[in-house]
């Protein structure tokens, strides 16, 4: 019978990467695998400030700043996600870059997510149990939190 969104699955025979997107850290340095999830907000602070004895109302707006996030497994080729530069302010952060790639719309790698100045904040770690009867091992995966300087597409 056929699946009612035409989907033809097969099993995996090893954890795959995906052909959708790309993420480069380092401005163009080595493609990344097994990202799991990406997550990035970039904001400006604007403040509502008002004149006494008036009903004016002025925009005072503040310097813009960034949060994201990355979560990958653990795979055999090991390696750090994030060069030296990452992890010391004082280095100025690194550069990281998401494409996406050739889905089911014929997008090409025309657009690009670049993100400048990406200092690691905070590393973790984590472990799940398998489901029962899945058939699939523990994962262990790993998590960064980042600030950075500027976002641009």
């Amino acid at each position: 019978m056929a699946d009612i969104f035409g989907y033809q699955g097969r099993a995996p025979s090893a954890a795959l990467a995906s052909v959708h997107s790309i993420l480069s850290v380092g401005g163009g340095g080595t493609e990344q695998y097994l990202v799991q999830s990406w997550n990035a907000t970039y904001q400006q602070d604007i403040s509502e400030v008002y004149e006494i004895g008036s009903d004016a109302m002025y925009w005072l707006k503040g310097r813009p700043i960034g949060n994201g996030t990355i979560s990958r497994l653990v795979g055999p080729a090991g390696g750090m996600l994030f060069s030296e530069d990452a992890f010391n302010a004082c280095n100025g952060g690194t550069t990281l870059q998401l494409s996406p790639g050739t889905g089911c719309y014929g997008t090409d790698r025309s657009v690009t997510i670049t993100i400048s100045g990406a200092v690691v904040v905070s590393v973790g770690t984590t472990m799940n149990a398998p489901s029962t009867g899945s058939g699939v091992q523990s994962a262990l995966s790993e998590q960064f939190s980042f600030k950075f300087a500027s976002m641009s597409i």
